[in-house]
């Protein structure tokens, strides 16, 4: 069914929430309006999207981007510089093929 069918939960019974743009996700983290950040990877690649920047709001809404969308890449240099920003795990999660949740970032 892939990823966006069904209930859209993966590795760790996350909720991946909306689709979003790197925009949108760059607003959310650049105006310190987030609680949460994560990349979830899934053993569905390289056929479907498999790695996906999650964001939670203050609101408790999530939004996510896939890596195949433009302005992914974007992000790493936004989020770098969020004061305990784990750069070891995105780098972790870089070569992951299964389904897991990496924690970069949660208040």
């Amino acid at each position: 069914m892939g990823i966006f069918g069904g209930r859209k939960r993966v590795a760790g019974g996350i909720n991946i929430g909306k689709k979003s743009s790197a925009a949108k996700i760059k607003n959310i983290i650049e105006g310190n309006n987030f609680i949460r950040i994560d990349i979830v990877t899934t053993d569905q690649g390289p056929m479907e999207d498999d790695v996906f920047w999650v964001i939670t709001d203050k609101d408790n809404e999530t939004y996510h981007i896939p890596q195949t969308a433009p302005g992914f890449e974007s992000l790493i240099q936004i989020c770098e510089k969020v004061d305990g920003f784990k750069m070891n795990e995105l780098i972790s999660s870089m070569s992951c093929a299964d389904n897991r949740v990496f924690n970069l970032w949660i208040k």
